[in-house]
């Protein structure tokens, strides 16, 4: 009876310092995302109302919008290939070659920078506006421990190149001293694991597919434009 009480409070013990980690992010669009995880889960929320789930054993990617009530499940192998849906990054990769010897800390972290030159365009899509010559600057870190599955899928949903840092912030500055910024980590904590972080919507309607998820509550001007967006990536 004794070592039944024993093990029973070992795994009490267990369960209550287990922690997950929680990252949150702002982007140029006033977007902001909570991203939590476990090394068996990921999730990300974002006050736009879009929120992604996925988890251990299948990584069956759980997309919903909560305004809509409306979700769609992509199954690993399909997102895997084809990716969640959303417009790929026109950002490029940071590469070998542009690593900055000298990396600061940045909340607290120790950081990899990457800094490369491009012509951008000062535009919300960076695809219609007068294009002008930037430096683009990239601070990653591994501190924390996620997976090549976690950090793909990432970069699938924030929309940006997967890279074998987690992005702290990406950003460019133009020739005039304007700086914009693609994504910025705002906080970063370990905090007490939440047994339903990672639990799928209930009561939602399953959409036909991820675009019904992406544009349930878009206004018909953002429809066009990202219709019109799809057509140019076609």
């Amino acid at each position: 009876m004794a070592l039944l009480l024993n093990t029973a409070l070992l795994a009490a013990n267990a369960a209550e310092k287990r922690t997950m980690l929680h990252l949150t992010y702002t982007a140029e669009t006033k977007v902001e995302r909570d991203v939590f995880i476990t090394p068996d889960a990921l999730k990300i929320a974002s006050n736009s109302g879009m929120t992604l789930v996925a988890k251990a054993p299948k990584w069956e990617a759980c997309i919903s919008n909560t305004k809509a009530k409306k979700m769609f499940r992509i199954p690993y192998a399909r997102w895997k290939q084809l990716g969640v849906g959303i417009i790929e990054s026109d950002l490029e990769a940071p590469k070998a070659d542009q690593k900055v010897s000298s990396s600061p800390q940045v909340l607290g972290l120790s950081t990899v920078h990457y800094r490369s030159y491009a012509t951008i365009s000062d535009d919300y899509y960076r695809t219609r506006g007068k294009p002008k010559k930037g430096v683009v600057d990239f601070f990653g870190t591994t501190a924390f421990p996620l997976t090549d599955l976690q950090r793909q899928l990432f970069a699938f949903w924030i929309g940006v190149p997967m890279t074998k840092e987690l992005p702290i912030l990406w950003g460019w500055t133009f020739e005039n001293g304007q700086k914009r910024y693609v994504l910025q980590l705002l906080a970063w904590k370990q905090e007490p694991y939440n047994e339903h972080a990672f639990d799928e919507p209930t009561n939602y309607t399953m959409a036909h597919d991820t675009r019904e998820v992406y544009l349930a509550t878009s206004t018909d001007a953002l429809k066009d434009m990202f219709e019109t967006e799809l057509q140019e990536h076609k």
